[in-house]
Parts: C-alpha cells; structure tokens; sequence
C-alpha cells in the first residue's frame, strides 16, 4: 500500500466500541476505543518520575471511555472514590472491554506496549 492509500485508511478510520453489561448496576455501558491523544494524555497524567502509575491509569482510561447508552461519560475525575468501591466483577467487566478495544494486553511485547 503506497502513502496516499494509507493516508486514505488512516482518515477513514473510526474508533470502535462496546457495549457491557455491568451486573453490579444492572445495566448496559458503552466503552469506546481511545484515540491516539487520549492514550498519551492518560499515560502521561498516569506517570511520576517516569513511572506508570497503573491504578492512575486504568481508573483514567475508565473515566475516559465509559458512556451511557445516551452517549454521555459517565464518569469524571472526582468518581476515582466510586470506581474503587465498584465490585471487582463490574471492575473487571469495564477493564476487560477496554483491554481488548485498546490492545492493551499485558502479555504482549513489552517493548511493544509497555503498559
């Protein structure tokens, strides 16, 4: 593929999403891929002294990519409280939509992705 039909694709291309089903509510979320931007952002909010703050970062990627089913982020900065008190079964639901959206897996390469 030359430059210009890559180009193509990359402006083409629209981030995916799921819908989950979280039992501690009862109800049904949407959980959206990030964009390239949020990644970074989120890492780098997650990082002091050059070190990933995983809890940071999981409960920032929560924050930034649950919705309702009206497409409003359920979630804000001040919820941190609330998503630690989330039962881990509903816990467990949201990370693992987001791990397979985002390709977060953590048996990867590390130097591939080294979250």
């Amino acid at each position: 593929m030359n430059r210009e039909e890559i180009l193509a694709k990359a402006k083409s291309n629209t981030l995916n999403s799921m819908e989950v089903f979280i039992s501690d509510w009862d109800c049904k979320v949407i959980v959206k891929e990030m964009s390239g931007k949020q990644y970074i952002d989120i890492s780098l909010q997650a990082t002091k002294k050059d070190v990933l703050d995983r809890e940071k970062f999981l409960n920032y990627t929560i924050i930034a990519t649950t919705f309702d089913i009206e497409d409003k982020k359920i979630f804000g900065i001040k919820d941190i409280g609330l998503l630690l008190s989330m039962g881990a079964d509903s816990y467990s639901s949201l990370m693992t939509a987001i791990t397979v959206l985002n390709n977060l897996n953590e048996d990867k390469d590390k130097e591939k992705n080294p979250l």
